[in-house]
């Protein structure tokens, strides 16, 4: 008595996974496969040290099996990005060491496509499967991005990192 906390716990967190691959559940994730754990956030410091010692990590990637992966292929004959939007502008967290700043691309493409190349600045920086998503490493300034699969691109989306 009297030793109860007032403040809720900024360590220890809930957050909804989805069970079939341990990534975030989205919002249209399909309730059965949605469970709500207690993950250990780190802090910035801390990561790699929990990392190397092999301590369970809280999921920072939406689970593409949440609906995405059909909206992934139901854009008709267009590629179309997903995210980010035209004119996104992202802030690098200078707590969060450079390794895991990244901002993931996501897109859709006409049914039947097998890969998918995103092109950051007229260079391709990677090539993906279903769902189409790629996980960019950030470097600051304005960026123009394409989507493109065979002899299709999406419209370009522009965005800036400060």
């Amino acid at each position: 008595r009297g030793t109860s906390p007032h403040e809720i716990c900024t360590v220890h967190r809930p957050i909804a996974v989805d069970v079939r691959n341990g990534l975030l559940a989205g919002a249209d994730c399909p309730q059965e496969f949605v469970v709500r754990r207690v993950f250990t956030f780190y802090q910035p410091e801390y990561y790699e040290w929990a990392l190397g010692k092999g301590l369970e990590i809280p999921p920072v990637e939406v689970s593409p099996l949440c609906g995405l992966s059909q909206q992934a292929q139901s854009s008709g004959d267009n590629v179309q990005i997903i995210f980010p939007d035209d004119g996104d502008l992202f802030a690098i967290d200078p707590s969060v060491p450079a390794k895991y700043r990244s901002i993931i691309f996501r897109a859709a493409a006409p049914q039947g496509t097998s890969h998918l190349r995103w092109i950051v600045d007229g260079k391709t920086v990677g090539s993906v499967k279903v769902p189409y998503s790629f996980a960019w490493q950030v470097r600051k300034g304005r960026h123009r991005l394409v989507a493109a699969a065979d002899n299709i691109e999406s419209q370009q989306v522009v965005f800036t990192v400060k």
